[in-house]
Order: C-alpha cells, then sequence, then structure tokens
C-alpha cells in the first residue's frame, strides 16, 4: 500500500476532498473486482478505510460466469473470499450482485452492505440484472446506479428507476422506501402521489406493494423537481445538472 502509486494518489485524494464542502464530498476506496486485484490488496484498503472511516466500492458477482471463475480458483463465491481477508468490515457498495450464490447473499446481509443494481448497464450489455427481491430478502441494502455513461449510455437516474420498474415484476412483498430529498438551502422537498387505493408520500419512508413501486417511480420520474444547495438539478424529471 505505501509504495503503491494508485493507493498513494488515493490517499492524497481522501485527504484533500472526503468532507469537502461540509460533507458534501465523500471519498470512497475501492478495487474494480476480485478477479482483478488480489488478497495483499484487499487487506491493506479494508485497514485504510477502517482507519480513514471511509466505505470501499467495487463490482461483485456481476455474471454466472464470473461466479464460477471464482469458486474455481478458490472454493468459494466471490463475496465469501473477500469477507475472509475483511473487506466487508467497512461500509460496503457492490455494483452488479446479479450472480449471488445464497452464501454469499448471507455474508453480504449480516455485513449490511449495498448491492447498486444496474439495470440500464446490464440491458445494453446483455446481462441479468440483480434479482432485487431476494435481494432484499436477504438483509443486503439496495440502491440503483447507472456503472458509469459508457456502459449505461448515460448517467440519467430518472431512466434507472423507470427501467428498474419495467424489470423488477416479481416484487409482491412490502418495501420500503425512502424518496427524501433535502437540499441544505431549501429545507426538504415532499412531494404526494396517489394511486387508486391509498396516498404515498414521496418523503420518508413507506412501505408499498409492487404495484404503488411502480407508479411511485414513474411518476417521481417524471415530475420532480430536486433542488439541492439552492439550485435545481432537475425540473419535471429532466436533468439539469
Amino acid at each position: 500500500f505505501d509504495t503503491d502509486e494508485q493507493c498513494q494518489e488515493l490517499v492524497k485524494v481522501v485527504e484533500k476532498w472526503h468532507g469537502h464542502d461540509n460533507g458534501r464530498i465523500k471519498v470512497d476506496a475501492g478495487i474494480y473486482a476480485e478477479y482483478t486485484s488480489n488478497y495483499k490488496l484487499w487487506e491493506a484498503l479494508a485497514g485504510y478505510a477502517s482507519e480513514k472511516n471511509i466505505g470501499i466500492q467495487l463490482h461483485l458477482a456481476e455474471t454466472k460466469a464470473e461466479v464460477e471463475s471464482c469458486m474455481d480458483r478458490t472454493g468459494m463465491g466471490p463475496a465469501e473470499l473477500l469477507n475472509c481477508h475483511r473487506l466487508f468490515n467497512v461500509p460496503t457498495t457492490a455494483a452488479g450482485c446479479a450472480a449471488l450464490t445464497e452464501e454469499d447473499k448471507a455474508i453480504l446481509g449480516k455485513k449490511k452492505a449495498t448491492a447498486v443494481v444496474t439495470p440500464c448497464a446490464n440491458g445494453k450489455n446483455g446481462k441479468k440484472m440483480a434479482p432485487i427481491a431476494s435481494t432484499v430478502k436477504a438483509g443486503i441494502n439496495v440502491a440503483l446506479g447507472t456503472d458509469g455513461a459508457v456502459e449505461a449510455g448515460n448517467l440519467d437516474l430518472f431512466e434507472i428507476m423507470r427501467q428498474t420498474a419495467y424489470g423488477e415484476r416479481s416484487i409482491t412483498f412490502p418495501l420500503v422506501l425512502c424518496f427524501t430529498v433535502t437540499g441544505r438551502n431549501d429545507g426538504e422537498f415532499t412531494a404526494q402521489y396517489l394511486n387508486k387505493k391509498r396516498t404515498l408520500t414521496a418523503s420518508g419512508f413507506k412501505e408499498a406493494g409492487f404495484d404503488a413501486l411502480g407508479l411511485l417511480l414513474h411518476q417521481v420520474a417524471h415530475r420532480l423537481h430536486l433542488p439541492l444547495g439552492g439550485k435545481y438539478l432537475a425540473v419535471g424529471g429532466n436533468s439539469l445538472a
């Protein structure tokens, strides 16, 4: 870690930018994936992240072939292998997670890791999207992401919400939703949306089935005005950033 050029670049970035502008900017450590790095780096990054109170990001179990390769090489799934080297001892954000084994799901759930679902990138590349229902049931936090402009074709999070609603048709159990939007100068933005059964509030936490989830995502993605720091980043679901 002390002699690796990229690790030392991380140290410089963390020292300069982590917590900048009253905490608006946060920096995480990271690896690309299990199969592009080794245990020495995993352990060093986990130790550094713990010392600096930052998280770790990586790609994890994006395809069945990736998981099978790890099991052939090590006898373990990628999450189980990384957990042996303490990578999940700090807050972890894992992109992909479409091919997690049941053992790996249990580990991520126990460690309260976050799985980032990337529906647009998966669809563009012909990959399977992570199964949200079973991932949530395993105790894993689920977030939505783009996986980058190259992979997804754009950075439109509203489109990510729409594609998630279209792609995850099997949700029949309650989900906890949070659409709280808070700007430092604008206070809290609250919006209410009505379906034929009940009113949903897009502020705070609310339990809803998939019919309500799909409606909420659709209407939020089309109508949301998003204030942040005295400026609107989105109006009517269209990004201004």
